[in-house]
């Protein structure tokens, strides 16, 4: 009963606000520890992915050449935050079209295949071929 009363309590949308059930050790013997936290698991949600007009958007929303190249990195190339921000100019493989990550998670190395649009916008001159 403890339980589902904990339960009741953590949804917040019940009239519920305590649990009148003494629950654990805490009740039999004087001096005991009082859980505060119920045990309730939330359920874990996969991350949003952004429709193409959000995507545009936030492209479009970005000023410098530099960003829109982070951006596409992680959009195009799945990279996470803590990748883009550790890539070195040597970690960049033109001819291959692709990235070098050095320090992905768990320490592990790859190369990611990325698309020309991250390429382009690496170009500090649009004219000039790149590589």
């Amino acid at each position: 009963m403890s339980g589902f009363y904990a339960y009741l309590v953590a949804r917040g949308d019940t009239p519920v606000e305590t649990n009148p059930v003494p629950r654990g050790l805490s009740t039999r013997r004087r001096g005991g520890r009082v859980r505060t936290i119920p045990l309730v698991r939330l359920p874990r949600t996969l991350p949003k992915i952004l429709s193409p007009v959000e995507v545009d958007a936030l492209v479009g929303a970005l000023r410098t050449h530099r960003d829109k190249a982070m951006v596409f990195a992680m959009l195009l190339g799945g990279l996470r935050r803590c990748e883009v921000l550790g890539l070195r100019l040597a970690d960049i493989q033109v001819a291959e079209r692709s990235l070098f990550v050095a320090e992905e998670k768990g320490g592990h190395q790859r190369v990611v295949p990325i698309s020309n649009a991250f390429f382009d916008e690496l170009r500090v001159d649009k004219t000039a071929p790149l590589g």
